[in-house]
This record gives structure tokens, sequence and C-alpha cells, in this order.
């Protein structure tokens, strides 16, 4: 049985972090569907030129934070959230 405990704000702010992540592959993956239904992108999902190429990259950013916030939310919650290093005492002689 498991034990009925409220959520540390350490476990919370990595659930928010691969939420936010979550958040940005849908938004992502959004923005990537409008854009080749509109036409921006070629056939094979590569940009044209100019003002294409530039939401291409806009969509990868998105895809890529979204993907990165998702597997590695632990790194950004031991980054936020640090061990606290031991005092080490220190010999008066």
């Amino acid at each position: 049985m498991s034990e009925n405990r409220p959520l540390s704000a350490q476990e919370l702010f990595g659930v928010v972090v691969r939420c936010l992540g979550i958040y940005l592959l849908i938004t992502g993956s959004n923005h990537l569907i409008s854009a080749m239904s509109a036409g921006v992108a070629s056939e094979m999902g590569v940009p044209a030129s100019g003002i294409a190429g530039v939401l291409f990259l806009y969509v990868l950013f998105y895809l890529f934070a979204g993907f990165y916030l998702l597997t590695r939310a632990d790194r950004v919650v031991s980054f936020a959230y640090p061990v606290p290093m031991e005092v080490i005492p220190t010999d008066p002689k």
C-alpha cells in the first residue's frame, strides 16, 4: 500500500518540468502540422527557404526542448535543487 503524503517541492517541480515538456511537444507538433498543411514546408517536410526556414527552426526548438524536458527532467530538478555538500570539519591545529 502506498503512503499518503504530500509532494515535496522538489517532486512537484519535477512534475511541472515534465508537464512543460509535454506542452512543448504538443505545441511543436501542432505548429509542424499547421505549417505542413498550409504548404509552408515541402512534401518531404523540409522548408523551401526564407520564412519557412525560420518556422522550421522554431518548430525544431519546440520539439527538442519538449523532448529534453521529458527525458532529462531529473537533471533540471537536480540543477534547481542541488544536493548540499557535506560540511568537512576543519582541524584547528
